[in-house]
Protein backbone atom coordinates (compact mmCIF):
# COMPACT_ATOMS: atom_id res chain seq x y z
CA UNK A 1 0.00 0.00 0.00
CA UNK A 2 1.03 3.64 -0.46
CA UNK A 3 1.16 4.19 3.31
CA UNK A 4 3.71 1.40 3.80
CA UNK A 5 5.87 2.82 0.96
CA UNK A 6 6.58 5.87 3.13
CA UNK A 7 8.65 3.71 5.48
CA UNK A 8 10.61 1.90 2.75
CA UNK A 9 14.03 3.07 1.68
CA UNK A 10 13.57 5.61 -1.08
CA UNK A 11 15.95 7.31 -3.46
CA UNK A 12 15.24 11.00 -4.09
CA UNK A 13 16.75 13.15 -6.82
CA UNK A 14 16.31 16.89 -6.89
CA UNK A 15 17.82 20.33 -6.46
CA UNK A 16 19.17 21.88 -3.27
CA UNK A 17 17.62 25.01 -1.75
CA UNK A 18 18.43 26.96 1.42
CA UNK A 19 21.61 25.10 2.22
CA UNK A 20 23.51 25.75 5.44
CA UNK A 21 26.99 27.14 5.56
CA UNK A 22 29.34 24.28 6.43
CA UNK A 23 32.51 25.09 8.34
CA UNK A 24 35.42 22.82 9.21
CA UNK A 25 34.20 21.79 12.69
CA UNK A 26 30.50 21.49 11.78
CA UNK A 27 29.01 18.03 12.23
CA UNK A 28 25.52 18.82 10.96
CA UNK A 29 23.94 20.53 7.99
CA UNK A 30 20.48 20.83 6.54
CA UNK A 31 18.80 22.03 3.39
CA UNK A 32 15.62 21.71 1.38
CA UNK A 33 15.55 19.30 -1.52
CA UNK A 34 13.11 20.17 -4.32
CA UNK A 35 12.37 16.62 -5.41
CA UNK A 36 12.15 15.75 -9.11
CA UNK A 37 11.90 11.96 -8.82
CA UNK A 38 11.49 9.23 -6.21
CA UNK A 39 12.57 5.64 -6.69
CA UNK A 40 10.98 2.96 -4.49
CA UNK A 41 12.27 -0.55 -5.13
CA UNK A 42 12.62 -0.64 -8.93
CA UNK A 43 9.90 1.90 -9.71
CA UNK A 44 10.77 5.50 -10.57
CA UNK A 45 8.10 8.17 -9.98
CA UNK A 46 8.20 11.78 -11.19
CA UNK A 47 7.07 14.03 -8.36
CA UNK A 48 7.38 17.58 -7.14
CA UNK A 49 7.61 18.82 -3.60
CA UNK A 50 10.08 19.56 -0.89
CA UNK A 51 11.91 17.48 1.71
CA UNK A 52 13.98 18.77 4.61
CA UNK A 53 17.34 16.94 4.56
CA UNK A 54 19.14 16.67 7.89
CA UNK A 55 22.72 15.54 7.28
CA UNK A 56 25.01 14.36 10.10
CA UNK A 57 28.75 14.20 9.44
CA UNK A 58 28.61 15.95 6.04
CA UNK A 59 31.76 15.96 3.93
CA UNK A 60 31.26 19.16 1.94
CA UNK A 61 28.78 22.01 1.62
CA UNK A 62 25.78 21.81 -0.67
CA UNK A 63 24.93 24.76 -2.91
CA UNK A 64 21.63 26.19 -4.06
CA UNK A 65 20.49 24.65 -7.38
CA UNK A 66 22.99 21.78 -7.10
CA UNK A 67 21.42 18.50 -8.27
CA UNK A 68 21.83 15.59 -5.84
CA UNK A 69 20.53 12.09 -5.10
CA UNK A 70 19.98 10.77 -1.57
CA UNK A 71 18.61 7.51 -0.18
CA UNK A 72 16.88 6.81 3.08
CA UNK A 73 13.55 6.53 4.82
CA UNK A 74 11.21 9.41 4.08
CA UNK A 75 9.70 10.64 7.35
CA UNK A 76 6.13 12.01 7.17
CA UNK A 77 6.89 14.67 9.79
CA UNK A 78 9.52 17.35 10.12
CA UNK A 79 9.56 17.63 13.90
CA UNK A 80 7.29 17.17 16.88
CA UNK A 81 4.27 19.43 16.78
CA UNK A 82 2.57 21.18 19.68
CA UNK A 83 -1.01 21.39 18.46
CA UNK A 84 -2.35 24.92 18.39
CA UNK A 85 1.14 26.45 18.48
CA UNK A 86 2.75 27.76 15.32
CA UNK A 87 6.31 26.62 15.02
CA UNK A 88 9.06 25.37 12.77
CA UNK A 89 6.80 22.68 11.27
CA UNK A 90 4.42 25.38 10.00
CA UNK A 91 7.34 27.41 8.63
CA UNK A 92 8.54 24.46 6.57
CA UNK A 93 5.05 23.64 5.33
CA UNK A 94 4.60 27.24 4.15
CA UNK A 95 7.75 26.61 2.07
CA UNK A 96 6.06 23.51 0.58
CA UNK A 97 8.23 21.10 2.55
CA UNK A 98 6.10 18.35 4.07
CA UNK A 99 8.50 15.57 5.03
CA UNK A 100 12.09 15.00 6.08
CA UNK A 101 14.95 12.55 5.67
CA UNK A 102 17.97 11.95 7.87
CA UNK A 103 21.34 11.29 6.24
CA UNK A 104 24.67 10.38 7.76
CA UNK A 105 28.22 10.37 6.50
CA UNK A 106 30.15 11.47 3.45
CA UNK A 107 28.59 8.90 1.12
CA UNK A 108 25.00 9.92 1.94
CA UNK A 109 24.83 12.43 -0.91
CA UNK A 110 25.55 11.70 -4.55
CA UNK A 111 26.37 14.92 -6.38
CA UNK A 112 25.63 15.46 -10.05
CA UNK A 113 27.45 17.89 -12.31
CA UNK A 114 24.17 19.25 -13.61
CA UNK A 115 23.58 22.76 -12.28
CA UNK A 116 22.77 26.01 -13.95
CA UNK A 117 26.07 27.89 -14.43
CA UNK A 118 24.11 31.11 -15.00
CA UNK A 119 22.11 30.77 -11.77
CA UNK A 120 22.67 33.77 -9.51
CA UNK A 121 21.37 31.70 -6.60
CA UNK A 122 24.01 29.02 -7.16
CA UNK A 123 26.89 31.50 -7.32
CA UNK A 124 25.56 33.51 -4.36
CA UNK A 125 25.44 30.28 -2.35
CA UNK A 126 29.06 29.51 -3.30
CA UNK A 127 30.12 33.07 -2.47
CA UNK A 128 28.34 32.87 0.90
CA UNK A 129 30.24 29.68 1.75
CA UNK A 130 33.56 31.19 0.64
CA UNK A 131 33.03 34.36 2.69
CA UNK A 132 32.12 32.27 5.77
CA UNK A 133 35.35 30.27 5.46
CA UNK A 134 37.36 33.48 5.17
CA UNK A 135 35.57 35.21 8.06
CA UNK A 136 36.31 32.42 10.55
CA UNK A 137 40.01 32.85 9.80
CA UNK A 138 40.04 36.55 10.75
CA UNK A 139 37.20 37.05 13.27
CA UNK A 140 37.83 36.19 16.93
CA UNK A 141 36.11 32.95 17.92
CA UNK A 142 33.96 34.78 20.48
CA UNK A 143 32.35 36.90 17.72
CA UNK A 144 32.15 34.37 14.89
CA UNK A 145 28.64 33.10 15.55
CA UNK A 146 27.22 36.62 15.72
CA UNK A 147 29.05 37.79 12.60
CA UNK A 148 28.06 34.73 10.57
CA UNK A 149 24.45 35.18 11.65
CA UNK A 150 24.16 38.90 10.92
CA UNK A 151 26.33 39.10 7.81
CA UNK A 152 25.51 35.77 6.13
CA UNK A 153 22.12 34.89 7.62
CA UNK A 154 23.35 31.67 9.26
CA UNK A 155 20.76 31.85 12.06
CA UNK A 156 21.46 28.39 13.45
CA UNK A 157 24.68 29.72 14.99
CA UNK A 158 22.92 32.01 17.46
CA UNK A 159 20.69 30.07 19.82
CA UNK A 160 19.64 29.78 23.42
CA UNK A 161 19.99 32.78 25.70
CA UNK A 162 21.56 34.96 23.03
CA UNK A 163 18.61 34.48 20.67
CA UNK A 164 16.15 35.09 23.52
CA UNK A 165 17.93 38.38 24.27
CA UNK A 166 17.43 39.47 20.64
CA UNK A 167 13.75 38.52 20.82
CA UNK A 168 13.15 40.34 24.10
CA UNK A 169 14.93 43.48 22.89
CA UNK A 170 12.94 43.56 19.65
CA UNK A 171 16.07 43.27 17.50
CA UNK A 172 15.66 39.67 16.28
CA UNK A 173 14.92 40.97 12.77
CA UNK A 174 18.63 41.67 12.24
CA UNK A 175 19.22 37.91 12.45
CA UNK A 176 16.87 37.26 9.53
CA UNK A 177 18.84 38.68 6.62
CA UNK A 178 19.36 35.25 5.00
CA UNK A 179 22.54 36.32 3.30
CA UNK A 180 21.00 39.29 1.51
CA UNK A 181 24.24 41.23 1.98
CA UNK A 182 26.19 38.68 -0.04
CA UNK A 183 23.54 38.67 -2.76
CA UNK A 184 23.80 42.44 -3.08
CA UNK A 185 27.60 42.29 -3.26
CA UNK A 186 27.44 39.59 -5.93
CA UNK A 187 24.99 41.55 -8.07
CA UNK A 188 27.03 44.73 -7.65
CA UNK A 189 30.26 43.03 -8.74
CA UNK A 190 28.62 41.68 -11.88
Amino acid sequence: SAASDVYKRQTLTGRVERSDILLEDDTYSQCYLRVESVQVDDTLHSVSGGVLLRWSQPDAPLYHSERITVSGKLLPTIQRVNHGVRGVENHHRLNKVHSSMRLSGARAVQRHDQFNMTSISYWTSRLRQDVAERLVKVIPASAQDFVLTVWLGDRRRVAGETYTTFLESGTAHILAVSGVHIGLIYITIN
